[in-house]
């Protein structure tokens, strides 16, 4: 008597196919070895309802093949090849993939062996999966968590974007990315939280996905983007929101000069600009002053002094300011142009060289007669008889005395007169400097 294993049935492998794609095949092969003959293939699908295999196509050798009464979805789209009582293969075509046919898959051959007796085997199991490619999102909408729909989005505020659409099957995930103005690379950022549901008609599944983050100043004409990452995909599937209107308070701001030096010459330099920078949303308003002066001598961006005088000399101020929910933020910022003639600059310096020069010599040769006046005076000292010539070199001595004390009470005078000359000097290079003031040194002012 023959064994029932010596006929071997076999589904070759799982297959993996697109949704609507044809030409898909399964095939159920069978060795004939002790086999007296084929009564019967049958191709069995998994029902997911009863979670059973039903029988769906039976092949009779040299009869006909058929689609069974469970198999009736498949009219119409698959192929069916006739076997003989010599073949080894059954094989089932697809000419059009459903959602339905997702499923696992048996044969079943019944036979008589060389003994007369009848016999049935099953092959084992195998898959059909049936993909769909993601779909572009429907749509990216922003939901505004800390403030009113209606208004405007500040600075600090949170906002949730909301991403949903058709991502296929297998499901595709949503990945949030940001571009902001000034940045070619994009920002990644992982839903918070998703949901996923099935669509019945084409087998695919539909994903909502959220995120939910704070916005900043430079999140400022930014946009989010909701990408699909599916290896099904053709090309980049994404949604863009909007562009974010993000209302922050102006930046301190910073004063370009142009040309850009420490002074400025009366007849050589024929206009200065002061360019006046700073952010701000909603876009900042400018006003400048010079020195205490109440009234605001420009309202644009770029101060221009056309009529370079020394009269021009002094501390500019701008001050810029926005305005939203009615609050107004300000920031201000100040320097100091110096406008000198051309002739003021070189006499300073060689006064205050040639007073120095004097000053050396005067303080040596007072030096000198100080040395000599002691010297003298030692000499009276040790000499007892006082003569006519000694009185004579004494009155001579109180002379140089007399010149030694006029010299020093003219010292006082000749360093008071360098001691001016230092203060112009120093007054003229700290003219020079450039002076910024912040904040708190205008208001120490």
């Amino acid at each position: 008597m023959t064994d029932v294993n010596e006929l071997a049935v076999r589904l070759p492998h799982n297959v993996t196919r697109l949704f609507g794609e044809n030409g898909t095949q399964i095939e159920c092969s069978y060795t004939k070895e002790n086999v007296l003959r084929i009564d019967s293939v049958t191709f069995l699908a998994f029902n997911k309802s009863t979670t059973t295999f039903d029988s769906i196509a039976i092949y009779l050798p040299d009869i006909k093949s058929l689609i069974t009464p469970q198999g009736q979805y498949l009219i119409g789209r698959v192929t069916l090849s006739n076997i003989t009582q010599s073949s080894t293969m059954a094989v089932l075509i697809f000419n059009k993939l459903l959602c339905i046919d997702d499923t696992f898959y048996r044969c079943n051959v019944r036979f008589v062996d060389s003994g007369g007796v009848a016999r049935e085997a099953t092959s084992n199991n195998i898959s059909i999966s049936v993909q769909v490619p993601p779909s572009t999102p429907d749509s990216i909408t922003l939901m505004n968590l800390t403030i009113k729909p209606t208004l405007v989005i500040n600075e600090g505020n949170n906002v949730t974007c909301v991403c949903s659409g058709d991502v296929g099957k297998p499901p595709a995930k949503f990945i949030f990315q940001k571009y902001r103005r000034h940045h070619s690379l994009p920002m990644n950022y992982t839903s918070t939280s998703t949901s996923i549901q099935e669509l019945s008609d084409n087998c695919s599944y539909y994903r909502t996905s959220y995120i939910t983050f704070m916005l900043t100043a430079d999140d400022n004409q930014a946009v989010i983007r909701c990408a699909l990452l599916s290896n099904l995909a053709e090309g980049n599937i994404y949604v863009e929101s909007v562009p974010f209107e993000v209302n922050y308070a102006v930046k301190m701001p910073t004063i370009v000069k142009h040309p850009n030096k420490t002074d400025y010459l009366v007849g050589l330099d024929t206009n200065i600009s002061l360019k006046c920078t700073t952010d701000g949303s909603p876009k900042p308003s400018y006003l400048w002053y010079k020195g205490n002066q109440i009234e605001a001598i420009s309202t644009s961006e770029t101060l221009t002094i056309r009529d370079v005088t020394t009269t021009k000399s002094g501390i500019y101020t701008c001050i810029v300011s926005n305005t939203f929910n009615d609050v107004i933020y300000t920031k201000r910022v100040q320097m100091y142009v110096c406008i000198t003639k051309e002739g003021n600059k070189t006499p300073v310096m060689k006064q205050s060289n040639s007073e120095n020069t004097a000053v050396i010599v005067v303080g040596t040769v007072c030096g000198s007669i100080i040395l000599v006046l002691c010297v003298i005076l030692f000499g009276v000292l040790q000499n007892k008889n006082k003569t006519l010539r000694c009185l004579l070199r004494r009155n001579r001595n109180d002379r140089s005395v007399d010149y030694v004390n006029t010299i020093q009470e003219q010292d006082p005078s000749l360093y008071e007169g360098v001691g001016q000359a230092l203060d112009v000097h120093n007054y003229e290079q700290l003219s020079r400097r450039e002076h910024l003031y912040n904040n708190d040194n205008f208001s120490n002012n």
